[in-house]
């Protein structure tokens, strides 16, 4: 009834800095999201609340079928920054959401090992949490690389260990290239770190 309007603005942002669409995004209204995609003058890819456009907001919160419809959109940006410098593929794997990372992961712009400003790749976000089915899905991939250092100079293995993430601690020890010795700013390995 709304969007039969000529003079309704879809892209006015609220007070809090949010379209209606980031908004039905957030929510997981995939209805309405379908309905302002249909629309030429739905700018998806504007950013509200936190430089977070309806991409990061649907990863975050795990709205999967929003998702889809928004990776079948060929104007959706996937590797847009949030105010943390975190893409959606970031918060997806710090939450959880198995299902969003690996329809993600099948997109070939998709850069995995992007760094947010706290310095952590999707690979340690999702190794601090906890998360072993993504932990899972990324190290069976080539381009992911288990090794980098993050926030003080720690790893996946590192943030693992010190969380007692065990599921996570032992999908890392069965890879071969997994470096288990590696040190953290304070010279402080994974070991230690399990230890405390």
């Amino acid at each position: 009834l709304l969007l039969a309007r000529d003079d309704l603005d879809v892209n006015w942002k609220g007070a809090t800095n949010e379209t209606g669409f980031q908004c039905a995004c957030e929510n997981g209204h995939a209805k309405i999201v379908n309905l302002l995609l249909a629309r030429n003058d739905v700018d998806a890819n504007l950013t509200g609340r936190m430089i977070r456009t309806g991409f990061h907001f649907a990863c975050e919160k795990g709205h999967t079928e929003v998702i889809k419809l928004l990776l079948a959109k060929d104007d959706v940006h996937v590797n847009l920054k949030d105010f943390a410098s975190r893409t959606g593929f970031h918060l997806a794997c710090e939450n959880g959401h198995t299902e969003i990372v690996n329809l993600l992961l099948a997109r070939d712009d998709l850069d995995v090992n992007w760094k947010g400003a706290t310095n952590e790749t999707g690979f340690q976000c999702a190794c601090e949490n906890g998360h072993a089915k993504i932990v899972n899905l990324l190290l069976a991939r080539n381009d992911v690389d288990a090794n980098l250092t993050g926030r003080m100079i720690r790893t996946g293995f590192h943030f693992a260990c010190e969380k007692g993430h065990t599921e996570v601690i032992k999908l890392l020890l069965a890879k071969d290239d997994v470096h288990v010795n590696l040190k953290d700013f304070a010279s402080r390995t994974g070991f230690h770190l399990a230890c405390e």
